[in-house]
């Protein structure tokens, strides 16, 4: 709660020249805040226009790197806690200390270096089984990509000078970001480790690897160099029980000549990126079409529209201003 401003002298904005009517009020350092807000939309405004002996008189903290009027306060020690928190400029922690602050128990000190020198490639899939997820097993699923990004932000501020010897893995907020841009597929790899395990189990399983920063393991996993190029049974398998949700989607039966559950896993296909088989699906049981002569003629005289009737303008007949002929 601010303490009252005792100042007795009456104070006018150096700005609109703007008065408190009673300096004394409690609630003064508060009006005054509202009141430099309400500058804000005004171009001409500026916070270091202001001259110091103002803010002392009001009692005003101003955040003078940020220079926005949303960046007073009425204490000192909300000035102090805003520029640690907006405006810090070093860091003392190095990244294996903020990842286990994070991740407790977790083990980052041959992880950090092998991402560091990681080179990223796209997963060797093209879909993977988030849809089919529970929203508790996605729950636990995004507060885990919540911490990675606190920690990519945390990282990514620059480290102080005491530890400028440190590894560039320690420093540096690279290897934190190539885990972000991993996490999907590895997370949410469609090849399961055991064909016993279960949706829940599976996330339960990858989730505890990468609280304990065994991110090794799941990159093995998800991009294992012996797996075959083609989807194997198992994917298949996963893709089908997909494409086997009761959840259809509505497709107008006037716009396709195929069966409605045709059309709607051409539909699911195609959300997959699974063009080649979304196309497969809809020109199944399709007569394939013969280019006889009837054919071709048709096409012939149906390729381009008839030409536009020859016109030739007159002069008769009134003559209508327009506003650009006025």
């Amino acid at each position: 709660m601010p303490t009252p401003n005792h100042n007795t002298q009456r104070v006018s904005c150096p700005h609109c020249g703007w008065e408190y009517p009673d300096p004394t009020s409690s609630r003064a350092r508060t009006a005054w805040k509202s009141h430099l807000q309400s500058h804000r939309s005004d171009p001409s405004f500026s916070l270091s226009s202001l001259p110091p002996s103002f803010f002392t008189a009001t009692g005003l903290h101003p955040c003078l790197t940020c220079n926005d009027p949303q960046a007073v306060y009425v204490s000192k020690s909300n000035l102090d806690s805003h520029d640690k928190r907006i405006h810090s400029h070093s860091r003392t922690k190095l990244n294996s200390d903020i990842l286990h602050d994070l991740f407790p128990g977790s083990d980052w000190s041959h992880t950090l270096p092998w991402l560091a020198t990681l080179d990223i490639t796209p997963p060797p899939f093209r879909h993977n089984w988030f849809p089919r997820l529970s929203p508790t097993d996605k729950s636990l699923t995004y507060n885990t990509l919540h911490s990675l990004c606190d920690a990519v932000l945390k990282t990514s501020v620059p480290i102080a000078d005491s530890h400028s010897d440190s590894p560039s893995s320690e420093t540096s907020s690279e290897a934190l970001w190539k885990l972000l841009f991993l996490f999907q597929a590895l997370i949410f790899c469609p090849f399961k480790e055991t064909s016993s395990f279960t949706y829940t189990r599976c996330l339960s399983h990858r989730l505890r690897l990468f609280h304990k920063g065994d991110i090794q393991t799941l990159y093995s996993h998800a991009f294992d160099p012996t797996r075959k190029t083609s989807p194997s049974r198992q994917a298949q398998s996963e893709l089908a029980n997909m494409l086997d949700d009761d959840d259809t989607i509505p497709i107008s039966e006037s716009d396709v000549t195929v069966s409605p559950r045709n059309a709607s896993q051409a539909q699911r296909l195609a959300n997959m990126d699974e063009y080649h088989r979304a196309v497969q699906t809809l020109s199944q049981n399709q007569p394939v079409a013969t280019l006889d002569d009837p054919t071709i003629t048709h096409i012939k005289q149906t390729l381009f529209p008839s030409p536009y009737p020859q016109h030739t303008p007159t002069n008769d007949g009134p003559r209508y201003n327009t506003r650009s002929a006025t």
